[in-house]
């Protein structure tokens, strides 16, 4: 008799589970902000997988919308676990500038709205009210991030540990197939859950300060408390610095933080996983496909259909990222046979068209890179990985990584294998010109997608991100290597713009600076503060959490847009802006090399630019930020820079407010402009009407 585990997704009804796995009834129902997707790139399928193939009976509730979903295969033996889905469902409902997103990848037909705002938390209240008394435990990457008391962009407000808030028994940190297992086991031989304070990677809750031992014999760290960070941003610099430095699995403490009358404890991380263990997760029987009760596809699934995931955690640890606090900066590797393996199983699905799009992780090249003083003593305290230059003791996997696209390009049924994941522009240099002659040659589809974040040097040491130069000498060696191999290809460069440190004038020198060497960045994405990374702790407290130095920071929204625009100087629909950003910071002289050329054919030379903008002039009938978070409709954005470009003062009150780009703006839009302000509420209403003057002081 074959296993259903071959065939079959994870059971999402009663049905399912009678016909496709011949369960009765369920230990341990998942709860996911996501569509179901049976694919190793979606976390909810690598945990289901993972308990299935442990014995335990798992099924799946994607996405529910209201009490009934939860209950559609009854009440599991052992526990819940909740996850709101790959990523915070804030980030997944709202831009950088708080306005609510037109899509979700990650639900059937892209449709926006299938989960609720801080998904982890209204998940776990319904579990909590549908099944009383069963344990419930929380992770993924929203309950991950937000395990300690945090900075939440979207209120603008400190909140408490997402633990405290969700009121669940355990909380997961990082990729937890570990620590789910040890659960599920656990629970299973009728240990109660609140003796499970022992369990690496986890976050808990004690009442009081007596109730919390050192099962690990670390020691313990107090973190500032809640109501600290609150009132008091320096000390909000001084607890991200300590939980960045407990985040070492082979040395990290146990961190406390005091919330309200009780304590938030978060066990020192997980231990990485070996080759062995990582081998068996992602040799799972993954269909590779949404569950057949889609009818819509699941737009997420169409990047990564066909992508490997070659290993787990990185070295690089930049500021702005929050993958050390997820999956660590010690690279968890798989065995070259077993990458070749996975490649196998795709080229031998129906359907397959012959490319693998991509082979990688956080950054390709890390692949079989390995540093022996990490994983037995951690990380270094004095010195960072890869910054100034890479480490010595860093030891390369470039022969081995090699050796996996060779032979993933050797296999039947393969025509390209693609590197889209990216890869570390420092460590392509010093693995020398083979890496980087084989990937230009076999591996780039066209665009190679190329991170430097910035071209400001102290902007830079900020992010942690090598000194621009480097960046250089590796496109330079790049498109050497593109010409050896008798391909046209291409750079295309990935910036942030708002990050700390970076204020607009910077941004105006480094656009001139594009401008010169001849970089058009493709995407100019709005530095989101996050939780839990160095960067947000930078933006919020304004402060360096290890030097405690001052930084320039920017909060409003319309200077992130000037930035985004500098960059794209040459869409004309960005001049007012570009002027605006020029005037404000006293970088007129730049007007000419921004604005003189490439202005899309305007023929408007810089120097008029310059004269005009001092006169006050107006530019141009739309004015559309360019470039950017990829997730926001193009319409909508053109509607709200327009929208700031009548800057409320329409032109007749009595008459329709007609808009360049030809969209008609719904009432409370158009109101909301006037006072000021957008109002979430408007996206998806189609109600139109003419618009009037608002009472009161405008803007």
């Amino acid at each position: 008799m074959s296993d259903p585990a071959d065939s079959h997704p994870l059971p999402m009804s009663r049905t399912e589970m009678r016909d496709w796995w011949g369960w009765d009834e369920l230990d341990i129902l998942l709860v996911n902000g996501d569509a179901y997707v049976d694919h190793p790139s979606f976390g909810i399928a690598l945990i289901g997988r993972a308990l299935v193939a442990a014995g335990f009976r798992t099924g799946i509730v994607a996405q529910p919308q209201c009490d009934e979903d939860f209950l559609l295969m009854g009440r599991p033996r052992l526990f819940a676990g909740v996850s709101a889905g790959n990523i915070d469902s804030m980030l997944n409902h709202y831009t950088a500038a708080r306005k609510p997103r037109r899509q979700d990848h990650y639900s059937p037909g892209g449709k926006a709205g299938l989960r609720p705002d801080r998904a982890t938390i209204v998940y776990t209240g319904t579990v909590k009210k549908l099944f009383k008394g069963l344990p419930v435990v929380i992770g993924g990457v929203e309950a991950s991030l937000r395990r300690l008391a945090h900075w939440d962009h979207w209120s603008g407000t400190m909140r408490r540990s997402m633990l405290a808030d969700s009121k669940a028994d355990l909380l997961c940190y990082g990729m937890a197939e570990a620590q789910i297992l040890e659960i599920a086991h656990r629970l299973k031989t009728g240990e109660s859950i609140k003796e499970m304070t022992d369990i690496r990677g986890t976050c808990w809750m004690a009442n009081n300060r007596s109730a919390i031992s050192d099962p690990f014999a670390r020691g313990q760290v107090d973190t500032p408390s809640y109501t600290e960070i609150k009132t008091d941003l320096r000390r909000f610099a001084d607890g991200e610095r300590i939980h960045f430095l407990e985040q070492d699995p082979a040395r990290g403490r146990m961190v406390v933080q005091a919330t309200d009358a009780r304590f938030v404890v978060q066990n020192p991380p997980a231990r990485p996983l070996g080759e062995v263990e990582l081998d068996l997760i992602y040799a799972h029987p993954y269909t590779r496909r949404e569950h057949p009760a889609y009818v819509a596809g699941v737009p997420a699934l169409e990047t990564v259909r066909t992508s490997i995931v070659t290993h787990r955690g990185c070295v690089a640890n930049c500021n702005f990222c929050s993958i050390v606090y997820h999956q660590g900066k010690d690279i968890q590797n798989r065995s070259v046979d077993s990458v070749v393996a996975e490649a196998e199983r795709i080229a031998s699905q129906p359907g397959f068209t012959g490319t693998i799009s991509d082979v990688g992780g956080p950054s390709a090249n890390m692949f079989r890179m390995r540093c022996g003083k990490m994983r037995k003593f951690g990380s270094c305290v004095h010195r960072d990985c890869l910054l100034p230059t890479p480490c010595p003791s860093l030891e390369s996997g470039v022969g081995e990584n090699l050796d996996a696209l060779r032979r993933i390009r050797a296999l039947p049924g393969v025509k390209h294998t693609f590197i889209q994941s990216g890869i570390r522009y420092d460590l392509a240099l010093r693995d020398g010109d083979e890496y980087i002659d084989e990937v230009a040659r076999h591996h780039v589809s066209g665009i190679m997608k190329v991170a430097p974040e910035a071209t400001d040097d102290r902007v830079l040491t900020l992010m942690n991100k090598p000194r621009f130069d480097v960046f250089r000498r590796f496109k330079q060696r790049f498109l050497l290597a593109t010409k050896k191999a008798g391909k046209k290809q291409f750079i295309t460069e990935y910036l942030i713009a708002g990050h700390p440190g970076c204020d607009t004038g910077t941004m105006a020198e480094t656009a001139a600076t594009l401008r010169r060497e001849g970089m058009q960045p493709d995407q100019v994405q709005e530095f989101v503060p996050i939780p839990m990374t160095i960067s947000t702790a930078m933006h919020v407290s304004g402060l360096d959490p290890f030097t405690m130095q001052p930084i320039a920071t920017i909060t409003g929204d319309r200077e992130r847009r000037m930035q985004k625009a500098l960059i794209h100087s040459g869409k004309p629909d960005n001049r007012k802006l570009v002027l605006e950003a020029l005037q404000k910071t006293g970088r007129m002289d730049l007007a000419d090399a921004l604005l003189g050329d490439g202005t899309g054919g305007s023929g408007t030379k810089g120097s008029e630019f310059a004269t005009r903008a001092k006169k006050g002039g107006y530019f141009g009938p739309t004015f559309m930020a360019g470039g950017g978070d990829s997730v926001v409709d193009e319409d909508e954005a053109r509607i709200e820079d327009e929208l700031d470009a009548h800057d409320g003062h329409f032109p007749d009150p009595r008459q329709p407010t007609t808009l360049a780009c030809g969209t008609r703006v719904p009432t409370h839009l158009a109101q909301a402009a006037q006072r000021g302000g957008f109002n979430p509420s408007w996206q998806g209403k189609k109600k139109t009407s003419t618009v009037k003057p608002l009472r009161g002081k405008r803007r």
